[in-house]
């Protein structure tokens, strides 16, 4: 379940456990919130505070960014990608649709467009192809669309620091970052086709291999509905 995170999950979990509501309230009111801070507000003693949180959430967002809404527009510079998430239509499996990267003279084309609805705010947005939108290609168009546009942003693939750096120095202002987790032991892929053999035994939060799972359902599963399937015997296979 946390397999960047440098906390093992039980120890993240029994942290989470022992949280107090006085500890989620400092934590709220804290002038500079540390990662302790964060994990105090996502524990259950938090939940008797939310409406705590709530306020204090938007006394911030108006101190830094007074009482405006911001409306911007995407603008989708290539669905090329070399990814391949399930949840995605830019993925490299999906045959649906044409792939194709705007020429720099159709990204200003299409962002004449917007810019005519009255909009300034705009967001490049593109999967997760270095090579072929790369920082070059960036760099190229945001020196242009800056003339048109008082904030750009972008959606696109990581990059390292110089990278961002050269994007910041052509002129683009902001970064979106999108980051999607499950845990594979509860919610298994949607749309994913038939599952392979497997064991869920290691994504349980348990310290011995000494287990037993037992499957019941609550209606009737017939085939077409692509019950669970146990191999006989492979509790013998290391």
């Amino acid at each position: 379940m946390f397999p960047k995170c440098k906390y093992p999950e039980k120890m993240v979990q029994d942290y989470l456990s022992q949280v107090s509501t006085d500890a989620v309230r400092q934590s709220i009111y804290r002038e500079k919130q540390t990662f302790t801070d964060f994990m105090n507000l996502i524990s259950p003693a938090a939940a008797p505070l939310l409406e705590e949180m709530r306020e204090r959430a938007a006394v911030l967002k108006r101190m830094h960014f007074g009482k405006t809404v911001r409306v911007y527009s995407p603008l989708y510079v290539s669905n090329w990608c070399i990814n391949d998430c399930a949840y995605c239509g830019f993925r490299t499996s999906y045959r649906g649709h044409k792939r194709k990267w705007l020429s720099g003279e159709e990204v200003i084309d299409e962002a004449k467009i917007i810019r005519a609805w009255g909009i300034e705010s705009l967001l490049l947005v593109s999967g997760e192809d270095p090579k072929g939108a790369s920082v070059e290609y960036f760099e190229e168009i945001v020196h242009e669309l800056k003339k048109m546009f008082a904030y750009i942003s972008i959606e696109i693939y990581p990059m390292d620091e110089a990278g961002y750096r050269r994007l910041f120095e052509a002129g683009v202002h902001g970064l979106t970052i999108y980051q999607e987790t499950y845990d594979q032991a509860l919610y298994k892929m949607q749309d994913g086709g038939i599952t392979p053999w497997h064991a869920d035994q290691y994504y349980w939060p348990l310290s011995s291999a000494n287990t037993c799972t037992v499957w019941v359902p609550l209606q009737a599963v017939p085939v077409e509905m692509a019950p669970l399937s146990f191999s006989a015997g492979s509790h013998k296979v290391d």
